[in-house]
Formats: C-alpha cells, structure tokens, sequence
C-alpha cells in the first residue's frame, strides 16, 4: 500500500502543470491514503442478541 501510495503521489505531482495543481494533487492522494488508513483501523461492532427476542402476535419465536 504505501508503494502504490508513492507511486500515485509522484504520478499526481507531475501531473500537475502549475503549483496550485500540483498541491491539489498531493492533497488528493494524502486524503485517499489517510482514509485508506482509517479504514484498516475499523473494527466490526459486536451486536448482543437477547436470548428471547419479543416477537410480533402471530409470528414465530425468533432465534439466534
């Protein structure tokens, strides 16, 4: 990840024909890598399912 990350920061600098290009450029590939990054840090929430859900009048009991 960090290659391919270098990698599109050098290919987004040279893109760029004026500096305003070119700062816009990096920033665009430093958000993409900062939520690339973040999203690696995510964890799945955890769900507590009571033992004996409530259920609707004429449904079946539901089960875990």
């Amino acid at each position: 990840m960090i290659g391919a990350g270098l990698v599109s920061l050098v290919r987004n600098v040279e893109a760029g024909v004026n500096v305003g290009q070119r700062v816009f450029g990096v920033l665009v590939v430093v958000g993409f890598i900062t939520a690339e990054w973040y999203a690696s840090t995510l964890k799945p929430a955890t769900v507590k399912v009571p033992a004996a859900a409530p259920t609707s009048p004429g449904m079946p009991p539901v089960h875990a």
